[in-house]
C-alpha cells in the first residue's frame, strides 16, 4: 500500500497507513483481526488465503493528511 500511494502524482512520501475493518452498511459483516496479521513494523499485512481486502468507496474509504 505504501508503494502504491507513493506512486501517486503529488505524493512525496507516505508516513503512516491505518487500515480499518468497516462492517456496517454495504461492507462485510465479518471481522478480521488486522493487528494480529500486521507485521511489527506495520508495513505488511499477512492476508489469509480466503480473504480479500478491498476499497469499496474511493470517496469515503481513503483519507489523508498533508504536512
Amino acid at each position: 500500500m505504501y508503494t502504491t500511494l507513493n506512486k501517486l502524482d503529488g505524493v512525496s512520501d507516505v508516513l503512516n497507513v491505518e487500515i480499518i475493518n468497516k462492517t456496517d452498511g454495504f461492507y462485510s459483516s465479518k471481522r478480521l483481526d488486522l493487528k494480529a496479521l500486521t507485521s511489527s513494523d506495520g508495513r505488511f499485512i499477512n492476508v489469509p488465503q480466503n480473504v480479500v481486502l478491498e476499497i469499496k468507496d474511493l470517496t469515503s474509504d481513503i483519507k489523508g493528511t498533508v504536512r
